[in-house]
């Protein structure tokens, strides 16, 4: 059993803690995570859930386990969101997560709570807000890192932070999705890692909440139809997503996988951008076809070694 004052803080059995994902992460994760021995949390921001949502997620993560977890906000969204946030607060989770600029106040409100403030910094500067606001953690972001991020790689920012805060523990973040990774960041002196879910498995789980928003977007007196179906066939996985919805535009289909970019006025653009990323990342493809009045097809394609095939062939 590896041993850091984060575990020691939190009394984990493993360095390690599972990164919010705010709109791709939730309760039933968090609870896996937390329940594994190591630190689950979620994203305490949706577009359009309110406070019940969320009390309602805390509930499940407490009926599974009694071990720790966390709500991740980025700071600068919690005043368009400030009831979600008050909830988090009142239920009184162990972590509070801010990312992105100094959590300001709302560190005092979370601190009042009982809760321990971890803070993600994707710069010295972000650091140094972050501590003078009272972090009890500190996040070291690279830009290794999926969705939003900054500038820095992680080694350099990680040694930086932990050469000017000594007293204070710090995760790593970015590009940490094997043991090796772990491993690695832990040898330059991080406490722990905060990691996304590696490989398909981020994939499924952020597909599924898509094709659920997908599935509210279709037109009342449209034939309401999404299918999925996966096969592994010459060394690959392919995941094929389907809709009978109204289509994308061929000007909109451009910019698809542009971070940030949405149609919608509360979208985060952050979904299919996400997961192309984590695709890359295990030298896969993605690939979205649509045409207006047609609907949509992504297909997701993964290689598989030999071992691979066999567990998916098994499973089938």
């Amino acid at each position: 059993m590896i041993s850091t004052r984060f575990t020691q803080m939190f009394s984990l059995d493993y360095p390690l803690m599972s990164a919010p994902m705010a709109m791709h992460s939730g309760g039933h994760l968090a609870a896996a995570v937390s329940k594994a021995g190591a630190l689950g949390s979620f994203g305490g921001v949706h577009q359009t859930k309110g406070p019940d949502w969320l009390r309602d997620e805390i509930a499940h993560i407490r009926s599974q386990t009694d071990r720790p977890f966390g709500v991740g906000f980025i700071t600068a969204f919690i005043p368009m969101f400030p009831t979600l946030f008050d909830a988090a607060v009142e239920a009184k989770p162990n972590v509070i997560g801010f990312s992105f600029g100094s959590p300001g106040p709302y560190a005092d409100k979370a601190k009042a709570a009982g809760a321990k403030v971890m803070c993600q910094v994707q710069s010295m500067s972000h650091a140094r807000e972050a501590v003078a606001a009272g972090a009890d953690i500190l996040v070291a972001q690279g830009n290794e890192a999926g969705g939003h991020t900054g500038e820095m790689n992680l080694l350099p920012l990680l040694v930086s932070v932990l050469d000017a805060f000594p007293d204070i523990p710090v995760l790593a973040a970015g590009g940490i999705a094997s043991g090796r990774a772990l491993a690695a960041v832990l040898a330059a002196g991080a406490d722990g890692a905060w990691a996304g879910i590696a490989a398909f498995y981020s994939i499924i789980h952020i597909s599924r909440g898509d094709l659920a928003q997908a599935l509210a977007e279709l037109p009342a007196d449209h034939e309401k139809r999404i299918t999925a179906h996966t096969e592994a066939a010459n060394g690959e996985l392919v995941l094929v997503i389907e809709d009978t919805g109204p289509g994308i535009s061929a000007e909109n289909l451009a910019r698809i996988f542009e971070p940030l970019f949405s149609t919608k006025s509360f979208g985060t653009g952050l979904g299919l951008p996400t997961v192309k990323q984590i695709v890359n990342q295990h030298d896969g493809t993605i690939a979205v076809d649509s045409e207006v009045g047609r609907g949509t097809r992504v297909t997701v394609r993964l290689p598989l070694d030999a071992a691979a095939m066999e567990e998916v062939r098994v499973a089938a």
